[in-house]
């Protein structure tokens, strides 16, 4: 009975915090929220919440260099636009070639009427532009899905992250799948992409180049430091 009642409160202390970050959004993020809700009802972005907190976290860390790699990324994206410092450079890397070009055309307003903040847009095969890019010379990455094998992709991003650079992946409890059945949490799912997050997290959970910690913000974040 207890442990049921914590249960129904950590949900309510959820929803909650995803009200607070939306009741706190600029108009301009609200829209793009709502136009990518319309567009598509059934693509679920990242929430409020999860959004507010990288984009805090990235301030905190006085982050000037991010790549976000994944799809539907729109959003932190959005937020990491109004929050970075000028001169800050935002590298968007997707798969996708459809999400791309309206990842441009979505965070220019907001680039445009906040501060100077360089977005680049990427599409190509992840696994071969990441190599490309310069060790050693990134303050943040944001993984999230539809970047491919994300143990992979976590390997590679590794490398671009400076001493003492954070790594966030996104949806870590694998909740925002299509093909999960529960996610991380439900045992009994067994979906590639659910078992494939599991190893993830067991993985930083033991790397010693890594500090970690799995927080219960939006979909879950594995929130690692480079030593």
């Amino acid at each position: 009975m207890e442990q049921q009642r914590l249960h129904t409160s950590f949900s309510k202390i959820c929803e909650y915090a995803e009200q607070y970050a939306l009741d706190r959004e600029s108009e301009n993020t609200h829209d793009m929220r709502s136009h990518y809700a319309s567009a598509d009802p059934h693509d679920l972005h990242a929430s409020a919440a999860e959004c507010s907190f990288i984009a805090q976290l990235a301030q905190t860390v006085d982050a000037r260099t991010v790549i976000v790699i994944g799809s539907g990324k729109e959003m932190e994206g959005q937020y990491l636009t109004e929050t970075l410092p000028s001169g800050s450079l935002i590298t968007v890397v997707n798969a996708h070639s459809k999400t791309g070009p309206g990842m441009r055309n979505s965070y220019s307003p907001a680039r445009s009427s906040t501060n100077n903040v360089k977005l680049r847009t990427v599409t190509a095969d992840i696994n071969e532009y990441l190599p490309r890019l310069n060790e050693n010379d990134y303050d943040m990455v944001i993984l999230g899905n539809g970047a491919g094998d994300p143990q992979q992709i976590a390997a590679a991003s590794s490398r671009l992250l400076r001493p003492q650079g954070v790594l966030l992946i996104t949806d870590v409890l694998a909740l925002r799948s299509r093909t999960s059945n529960g996610g991380v949490i439900n045992p009994a799912d067994r979906s590639d992409h659910t078992v494939s997050m599991r190893d993830l997290i067991a993985q930083f959970s033991e790397a010693e180049d890594y500090a970690s910690v799995l927080l219960p913000v939006g979909s879950g974040i594995l929130f690692c430091t480079r030593q």
